[in-house]
């Protein structure tokens, strides 16, 4: 009966000391595997189908500048683009949600402050839309899009502020140096940057160097306004289906495009004149379906804000070919000088912000490690006691 508890107490203690040199060898695994990738690949999904709305977007509020026989006064307005595109979208997002069984206005604990989120998010998305939209009349769908790349800069600084993560002096460089190459875009006359740009086509491609600075601007308040989007929908989280999210944003910007139609005295609501931009409308209001759900997946799905952020990039490869394919255009030396600026500085922040995070996560992943070390240390110190004793009890039997 001894030998055979002695045994059993051996068998636990060579078990213990083989878990416990299995575990020494193996570094601590930070890095996520593949399917933790699911929601970069939703975000390049959603950016895509973005530059395809912004293109459909372009060719509608410049299509009286193609044809001779259109003045401006019917042109199609980004209000009403907006309220087609989002009509669209919160038709598919009902379907969605009946077909689902998703309730849209559901009654849980805590939720005042989600619905309360869900509607800041539509409002802010409202003026993020509605910014890049206006600034597509006055700048190319390439000098448009560089501009959103400022939007990781400014989300690290919220992020900061809203979500308590680190930020960096390097950020608040790169932040800075990238206005340069904004102001490069841009070219206001008063610098006396470049040559006036406003004869290309009759103003299709880009206006004049005043039309573009309200071009940035719009472009500004576009980008700011995505910025205030990632935040809110990261505190929002998991805690409302994706859906509710698109669902809330169309909401919202339907009855505020409707309003802001109804209280304009220069507005009024056409319908589209042209088979063409009948195609045009569908085109923008199932991109933006499209798009505003993968969005919400890959922002709610990917853990890393910055990162998230990054696959912002992917716009300007379709920026510039859709410019090229539809416009015959390509972006100029300034243009392109401002653009890489823009790309190097926000690379550079993101890339030394992720450095940073994985070296700590690999620290608190050691000190983890150390501590159940010590832990299995002190398991097999009592365990030897017990042998101990289990011996002179049998020695004294």
């Amino acid at each position: 009966m001894t030998n055979t508890n002695n045994e059993s107490s051996d068998d636990l203690q060579f078990d213990l000391d083989s878990d416990h040199r299995i575990e020494n060898t193996e570094r601590p695994q930070v890095l996520t595997n593949t399917n933790d990738n699911i929601g970069i690949y939703y975000l390049l999904v959603a950016q895509f189908f973005n530059t395809v709305m912004s293109l459909s977007t372009k060719l509608l509020v410049t299509d009286h500048l193609r044809d001779s026989s259109k003045d401006e006064s019917e042109s199609i307005h980004p209000f009403e683009i907006l309220f087609v595109r989002m009509t669209i979208t919160l038709l598919f997002s009902y379907i969605y949600t009946r077909r689902n069984n998703i309730v849209i206005f559901f009654k849980e604990p805590g939720f005042p402050i989600i619905k309360s989120l869900l509607c800041m998010r539509g409002f802010f998305g409202f003026f993020g839309v509605f910014g890049l939209y206006s600034s597509l009349r006055y700048l190319s769908i390439s000098d448009s899009v560089s501009i959103t790349f400022l939007t990781p800069l400014s989300t690290s600084v919220l992020a900061y502020f809203i979500l308590k993560e680190a930020y960096y002096k390097i950020e608040a460089f790169c932040s800075i140096f990238a206005l340069i190459g904004v102001v490069l875009i841009t070219r206001p006359s008063f610098l006396h940057i470049g040559h006036d740009s406003g004869d290309n086509e009759s103003g299709i491609i880009e206006g004049n160097a005043h039309q573009r600075v309200i071009g940035t601007i719009y472009a500004f308040v576009g980008m700011l306004s995505g910025s205030t989007i990632y935040i809110i929908i990261k505190k929002i989280g998991s805690r409302a289906d994706a859906i509710l999210s698109v669902t809330y944003f169309s909401m919202m910007v339907c009855v505020i495009s409707f309003f802001g139609i109804i209280l304009s005295p220069s507005l009024h609501f056409k319908l589209p004149n042209s088979f063409k931009q009948w195609v045009l409308f569908a085109i923008i209001g199932i991109s933006g379906f499209i798009m505003q759900y993968t969005l919400t997946l890959g922002i709610q799905r990917e853990k890393r804000t910055s990162r998230s952020s990054l696959i912002i990039y992917t716009q300007l490869i379709y920026g510039i070919l859709w410019d090229v394919i539809f416009f015959k255009h390509a972006p100029d030396s300034l243009s392109i000088i401002g653009i890489v600026i823009i790309l190097g500085c926000t690379l550079l922040a993101t890339i030394k912000k992720q450095k940073n995070k994985y070296a700590k996560e690999l620290r608190n992943a050691d000190l983890e490690n150390a501590s159940k070390s010590v832990d299995e240390f002190n398991v097999d110190f009592e365990l030897d006691d017990i042998d101990g004793s289990t011996a002179q009890n049998t020695l004294r039997k």
